[in-house]
């Protein structure tokens, strides 16, 4: 299960990394990815992934969670804000060998902006493989996860969790959660998990507002994400990276349109699969890769770093949560509207389609 970069040095520690390990995806024939220009902006409004006015605060939790058959500890870092009344909230799910740590400055941005955020690291993986000292042993589990399916359920238990918090005295969130105001977010594996829990939200008594897709996994046989995606009626952004820098591990690992099923990678797929219904937008960062999702990345993927890329891939997201969890209609032009229209002519991006709201 994809969620790193390929990592000769990981990939001979163990099979399974090799197999699994998440290499990004061609670029649309037809569409040549150039340098990233400057941001295009909209008169008046700051772009989407800059800080906001808020002050911030972050916590580390062991977030107890308990259900009949799965029971346990989860280990997440809480990004909040000391604005008052009842916030947005927002689970992420980092990819496969990642930790919490990773999407750590989405967190801060997006609290900074009154949005509350819990990057969770999955059971089994708090401190997960993000080095070259794991044995093949600790690469094998990171990478099969203890149970993925259950991981999937695990996201859908956080936000349960914070909307009890919510009504708990003395908690961190007391008076602090929005129940009508919930997301996911996952970057590949995670994406997976993430679709997989917003289809089962309403049998669990917990409802979405948004969805948030980044470069997802395309999930195992019997569940593949864009086979769940069908069921899909969250409103969902779904982004995808376009280049890994080896033409070979491209043709060999991932997606390259819709309809080719080859690939860890689904996005395209994941994106052409959502109900005509559900609201979505999709669009491929042009040149982008799998691991510049990850702010801060970590020290192993160094190779792949361009902040230019970071910042268009959290420019689409936060525009959409900042629409469907705050109601800020100057995200507008982002969603396809004359903002995105100008990142797609500057060859920044490519939509997907035609952008539904």
């Amino acid at each position: 299960m994809p969620g790193r970069g390929f990592h000769p040095r990981r990939a001979a520690a163990s099979a399974a990394a090799l197999v699994l390990a998440s290499i990004v995806c061609l670029p649309v024939p037809g569409v040549a990815a150039t340098s990233v220009p400057a941001p295009a902006t909209v008169a008046g409004a700051p772009l989407p992934e800059e800080p906001g006015p808020f002050p911030t605060y972050e916590r580390t939790l062991a977030i107890t969670v308990e259900s009949p058959d799965r029971s346990g500890i989860i280990r997440a870092d809480l990004y909040a804000t000391g604005a008052p009344g009842r916030r947005p909230f927002v689970v992420f799910a980092h990819g496969c060998c990642d930790t919490k740590a990773d999407f750590a400055n989405w967190g801060r941005r997006l609290a900074s902006r009154g949005v509350t955020v819990l990057v969770a690291d999955r059971r089994g993986l708090e401190s997960a493989v993000d080095d070259d000292t794991a044995s093949p042993l600790a690469n094998a589990a990171a990478l099969t996860g203890e149970d993925p399916r259950g991981d999937a359920d695990d996201l859908l238990r956080l936000l349960g969790w914070a909307v009890q918090q919510d009504r708990t005295p003395g908690s961190v969130l007391a008076g602090r959660v929005d129940a009508h105001r919930l997301a996911l977010a996952g970057h590949s594996m995670g994406g997976w998990l993430a679709t997989v829990a917003a289809t089962r939200a309403a049998t669990q008594g917990i409802s979405l507002a948004a969805l948030v897709l980044l470069d997802n996994f395309v999930g195992l046989p019997g569940s593949t994400t864009a086979e769940v995606a069908r069921s899909v009626h969250v409103p969902t952004v779904v982004l995808a990276s376009t280049d890994a820098g080896n033409p070979a591990l491209n043709l060999m690992f991932c997606e390259q349109t819709p309809s080719t099923p080859a690939g860890l990678l689904s996005p395209r797929a994941t994106y052409a699969n959502l109900p005509a219904s559900t609201p979505r937008l999709g669009l491929e960062i042009l040149g982008s890769s799998h691991n510049q999702f990850e702010d801060p990345e970590d020290a192993i993927d160094q190779d792949t770093t361009d902040p230019t890329h970071t910042r268009l891939h959290q420019r689409y997201a936060m525009a959409w949560l900042e629409y469907w969890l705050q109601g800020d209609r100057q995200v507008l032009p982002y969603l396809g509207g004359i903002a995105a229209q100008a990142d797609q002519r500057k060859r920044a991006i490519r939509l997907l389609g035609p952008p539904t709201r």
